[in-house]
C-alpha cells in the first residue's frame, strides 16, 4: 500500500483469525490526526487477503477511531486507488469529528 505510507500511514501485522479488534485481517494502516489541541482521532485502513479467485485483491475497511464510546465510522470494500480517494475519505472523517462534536482523543498539556 504504497499510497497510505506516502501519506503518513504506520502499518501494523494483525493476529489474523486470531486478532481480537479485526479478526481475519492481516494488518492495517493507522495515521494519527492532530491539531495544536492535541491529538483528534486515528483513521486505520484494515487490509483484508482475498478469500476467494472474484476477489482477487483482497478488500480494505476504514475504521475511524475517536474518544467516544457509542460512535464509530467504519466502510467496508472501500476504493483506495488514487490520491483523490484517500482525501475524500479523510475529509469524511474530519467531518464526522465536526459533526458529532467528538472528543479529543488526548489532550496536549
Amino acid at each position: 500500500m504504497k499510497l497510505l505510507k506516502d501519506n503518513g500511514y504506520k502499518k501494523y501485522k494483525t493476529k489474523g483469525k486470531d486478532d481480537v479488534t479485526y479478526p481475519y485481517s492481516d494488518c492495517f494502516y493507522q495515521k494519527k490526526f492532530i491539531d495544536k489541541t492535541g491529538i483528534k482521532y486515528f483513521v486505520q485502513f484494515v487490509y483484508y487477503s482475498p478469500l476467494l479467485d472474484r476477489d482477487y485483491y483482497g478488500s480494505l475497511m476504514l475504521d475511524m477511531v475517536t474518544n467516544e464510546p457509542f460512535y464509530t465510522f467504519r466502510k467496508h470494500h472501500i476504493e483506495l486507488e488514487t490520491q483523490a480517494n484517500l482525501e475524500k475519505l479523510e475529509k469524511e472523517c474530519e467531518l464526522f469529528f465536526i459533526t458529532f462534536k467528538c472528543k479529543y482523543y488526548e489532550l496536549y498539556s
